[in-house]
């Protein structure tokens, strides 16, 4: 005769736990599911909202919920089916992140919602840490060592083949034992971190009605801009042929050794060595996050944008103009 209800009554506002639509070794499996219908506690769980505490509207949080996936009729719902049987006619307000509008336009369709549309999470590259850093850092000493002291390298690549296996690096290269070319070797391992480190990952949760801000949002608008939209470059394509690179190159074979002489805008980084084309395709990318951070200390002028670039590639380009 009972039902529980999973939530917090804050006087005004109940918080609570939407209901579990399935049931049995895979729940979530029918979250989707056009025929089962709800169980007695998912109905009775919205009825309580709505007739026992007598919410005037409700907000549902998190993508996304299940309630707009019942059984029924696709648009145009009628009286018997589930979405109506448990919302009626009770507003239903729905934050919803903006890269998901097919099932945005799901509850507007199917729940009367009206979506509040939300950012994605700001953005951020993965860059290196732990065995990934400290890997980086004995290849640099290789690098280095070719030229001021070759009589280490034995030791160098034995400590680099080490790490190599200790991060589990040999299983991602497909390779068993240490090879005997060890120097294509290592372009092929500054080729595979450079892809890593240039992932994207999330920088933390949007704040619902927060602008993204400094370093939030220059990782943010790199990461929007980092890829071609249809006939519009992206913005590491633009600047990479600006200085007579081959972008597509350095994003497909990061792996191949970077090409000489390196421009100049691309030289004067923070004193790593550039070995190969990912190496370059990193610097290619802090140059879009310096443009963003220069513009955003501007208050994102139109008319700074010409000088920005010139700054960046000590020339102008007519792309910009």
């Amino acid at each position: 005769d009972n039902l529980a209800i999973a939530g917090i009554d804050l006087g005004n506002v109940f918080v609570g736990l939407q209901p579990p639509r399935g049931f049995g070794e895979n729940p979530i499996a029918v979250y989707h599911s056009p025929d089962l219908a709800p169980t007695h506690h998912y109905v009775a769980y919205y009825r309580w909202v709505r007739d026992i505490f007598q919410a005037d509207a409700m907000v549902h949080v998190g993508k996304h919920g299940t309630m707009e996936w019942l059984p029924g009729k696709g648009i145009g719902l009628a009286n018997t089916c589930y979405p109506e049987v448990t919302l009626e006619d009770v507003p239903l307000f729905y934050p919803f992140i903006i890269n998901n509008p097919g099932e945005g336009a799901q509850a507007k369709r199917r729940a009367h919602a009206t979506i509040v549309d939300h950012l994605i999470p700001a953005m951020t590259t993965a860059d290196s840490y732990g065995d990934i850093a400290r890997l980086e850092q004995l290849m640099d000493e290789h690098y280095q060592c070719q030229t001021l002291d070759p009589a280490k390298l034995p030791l160098l690549e034995g400590q680099i083949w080490d790490m190599v296996r200790q991060a589990d690096l040999d299983r991602d290269l497909g390779v068993d034992e240490r090879p005997d070319d060890f120097g294509d070797f290592l372009l092929h391992i500054d080729g595979y971190l450079c892809e890593l480190k240039d992932a994207q990952i999330r920088d933390g949760l949007h704040t619902l009605g927060e602008v993204p801000r400094d370093e939030q949002m220059t990782g943010l608008l790199s990461s929007l801009t980092r890829l071609d939209t249809g006939g519009i470059p992206s913005l590491r394509r633009s600047l990479a042929e600006a200085m007579g690179l081959d972008y597509s190159s350095l994003l497909n074979e990061p792996s191949l050794p970077a090409p000489d002489p390196v421009p100049v805008p691309l030289a004067q980084g923070d004193g790593t060595p550039l070995r190969t084309q990912g190496d370059l395709l990193e610097r290619i990318e802090d140059l879009s996050r310096s443009a963003y951070q220069t513009l955003d200390s501007g208050g994102f002028n139109r008319q700074d944008v010409a000088g920005t670039v010139e700054q960046l590639l000590g020339a102008s380009d007519a792309q910009t103009r």
